[in-house]
């Protein structure tokens, strides 16, 4: 990792436990073993680390890359194509720093400074996926006729319960936990939607 990466990383960990408030410059260079004078070869302002963490978590909140072909080629099982396209979620979602990117919205949410990523930005970017995954399905008449914009609402209001539930926490068994939940909620929506 670049002396900037580590700036960044080292900033993305504070941020996500402390907040804004509570991430200086000096606990940056502390984390990254630098002295503080030394980051602004990298960086000209703690608001200019923040900002490229935002536009990061930006770019990474709509879980397109993990639509491959070979889940698509699922989609004529649709129930097995939710659990699977969900279970890859969870393990995006485990990732350290899925979780300290994840953290960081969540401890930003209510200030103003940052505004550029929400709960809401990242809710709607799942939706957007999610709708589309339920207007192929009830194209191929593989579930019963129904608005793919409240199938989207109701199928990813758990998921985003289970990812607070599981992933705010230091639980060493979350992820068997989850995965619990996730079964059950996929199995008691698939036998509301299917035909």
């Amino acid at each position: 990792m670049s002396t900037k990466e580590k700036i960044k990383s080292a900033a993305l960990s504070l941020l996500s436990k402390e907040g804004y408030s509570g991430t200086s410059m000096r606990k940056i260079g502390k984390l990254v073993g630098i002295r503080e004078s030394a980051i602004y070869n990298h960086y000209k302002s703690k608001d200019a680390i923040i900002t490229e963490i935002f536009n990061d978590i930006k770019s990474k909140s709509g879980y397109t890359d993990l639509l491959t072909d070979e889940l698509l080629d699922k989609l004529n099982k649709p129930k097995e194509f939710l659990k699977d396209f969900s279970f890859m979620l969870l393990e995006r979602w485990a990732s350290g720093l899925e979780q300290q990117m994840f953290g960081c919205v969540l401890v930003e949410q209510f200030n103003k400074r940052y505004d550029k990523v929400s709960i809401n930005d990242l809710i709607a970017e799942m939706k957007k996926i999610w709708e589309m995954i339920f207007r192929e399905m009830i194209n191929y008449k593989f579930i019963r006729e129904n608005n793919p914009s409240v199938l989207a609402d109701e199928f990813i209001a758990p998921l985003f319960f289970i990812r607070l539930k599981y992933f705010t926490a230091d639980d060493k068994e979350r992820i068997s936990y989850a995965e619990k939940d996730l079964l059950i909620h996929i199995d008691f929506f698939w036998d509301s939607i299917k035909r």
